[in-house]
């Protein structure tokens, strides 16, 4: 029993302790929760299977067993951007139109959960997860114009970005959940959520002089390399689970908003409070026979509804009123006090109606097919299809999270053992670019991309 919270402890401060990266997979939200999960493509809101059903449907821990699974998750995500030449020859600042890929390849990404069975019709269960999130990284010189320290090049492109461009987005989950059987094959579910976000943003010099609150020597405090900064937040989240018939099963779950505290580091820079947005979830599992089963999950994203994720830019190119031309000239010069207007006008960078990454809603459709080969063996299978949150207009913020993706496709088994049983998933997400017109430059296009590649062991075993 003390080798056994020897583990249990060592996993909730590792989970604590790493980088809780989920990048961008559905927008900045993972494709699922838990090995099991992963390996049908985040289908299966309708087949708890492991304490870490409370991620997907809190109603779900009902029917599961009293345990505890520990996970480990390679994640690769290959992502960047290209631009073509200007009318200028400005390209980007390699000076070549091939990918320029961000740093940064592999994040281990650790999860913890367990469930407690109270009684024959109540459960505990805690949760500990990596949510969502960004990343990308970018080396001085590498950004077209538009971003980076010194983006807006004169016509001779003379003048270089310096420093290292990009942004950093981490989210973990806390989530404390309660399960509640009001029958055989019916329950309801609820969950407190804490999460624990940090956003750290660098190289976006430039952007300075457009921003609302920019002093008179071109520069808003609170808005770029001010290192990494921390914000907690609340949320909940509530479940049901039920039958259709003998053999189908029924499942909805919806997370609230959850309200993070303010980045007062970038609060110049973000237009509101970076939120991490709504889900809701619906879902059935028909057993096809005996030994297999099928599962068909819809969930919706509303990145429209939080400032950062989902203001367009054009209000900003619209209504602030920042001098272009004068801009071209202090980065040429090196001298951005030229740049200050008395009045900016609306919707500049850093204000409540600003720019942000411009997303829209997603809805994600989610398959996933399992079979049990032997008693000891079951295989996975799935495939999700999201259409990505980036409209072609939105794409000088998305060099910095280029969220492209669209399919998934998943793979996994699970091998029993004496004293419990081990899981494996995989996952690849095939390309997908969005071109787009740089609105510092209409005479330059941009393509940002991305694919991905993740393996996941996890260890569950009863308790």
């Amino acid at each position: 029993m003390n080798y056994k919270k020897h583990i249990l402890s060592t996993a909730v401060t590792a989970c604590l302790l790493l980088p809780q990266i989920s990048f961008a997979t559905n927008g900045a939200f993972s494709h699922g929760f838990g090995t099991k999960n992963k390996s049908m493509a985040g289908a299966g809101v309708a087949s708890p299977q492991s304490a870490f059903a409370s991620a997907l449907n809190p109603a779900g821990l009902a029917f599961v067993e009293q345990q505890w699974d520990l996970g480990l998750e390679l994640f690769a995500p290959r992502r960047g951007y290209s631009a073509n030449p200007t009318t200028n020859g400005n390209v980007n600042g390699s000076g070549s139109t091939s990918l320029i890929d961000s740093k940064n390849g592999w994040f281990p990404i650790p999860s913890f959960a367990f469930n407690w069975k109270m009684d024959n019709k109540n459960s505990l269960g805690l949760a500990l997860y990596g949510n969502g999130g960004m990343n990308t990284e970018y080396d001085p010189g590498d950004t077209f114009g538009g971003l980076g320290t010194l983006p807006f090049r004169d016509p001779t492109n003379t003048v270089q970005s310096s420093g290292t461009v990009g942004i950093n987005l981490e989210q973990l989950f806390i989530n404390a959940s309660f399960a509640h059987k009001i029958s055989q094959h019916t329950s309801l579910g609820v969950s407190a959520i804490v999460a624990v976000q940090r956003l750290n943003a660098k190289g976006l010099t430039a952007f300075m002089p457009l921003a609302e609150k920019a002093s008179a020597a071109g520069a808003a405090s609170n808005f770029t390399n001010g290192g990494t900064d921390t914000a907690y937040g609340v949320g909940f989240k509530i479940g049901y689970q039920g039958i259709i018939s003998k053999s189908t099963a029924f499942a909805a779950s919806y997370q609230s908003e959850v309200s993070m505290g303010g980045h007062d580091k970038y609060a110049n820079f973000l237009p509101g409070d970076m939120n991490i947005p709504a889900t809701a979830s619906i879902g059935i599992t028909t057993n096809m026979s005996k030994t297999s089963s099928i599962s068909i999950d819809v969930q919706h994203i509303a990145y429209s509804d939080v400032e950062a994720y989902g203001n367009k830019v054009e209000p900003f190119l619209n209504n602030c009123a920042f001098p272009r031309s004068a801009i071209l000239t202090a980065n040429a010069q090196g001298d951005f006090s030229k740049t200050i207007v008395t009045d900016p006008g609306t919707n500049c960078v850093g204000s409540e109606n600003g720019p942000g990454f411009g997303w829209n809603d997603m809805t994600v459709y989610k398959i996933g097919y399992q079979i049990q080969s032997s008693p000891e063996t079951t295989w996975r299978f799935g495939i999700s299809r999201g259409n990505q949150p980036i409209d072609s207009s939105q794409i000088m913020f998305n060099v910095l999270a280029p969220a492209t993706v669209e399919n998934h496709f998943t793979f996994g088994f699970t091998e029993k053992m004496n004293k419990g049983e081990f899981n494996l998933g995989v996952m690849y997400a095939p390309k997908k670019s969005i071109t787009g017109t740089n609105p510092f430059d209409s005479t330059q296009t941009v393509t940002i991309e991305m694919n991905q590649f993740a393996f996941e062991g996890s260890w569950s075993s009863p308790f």
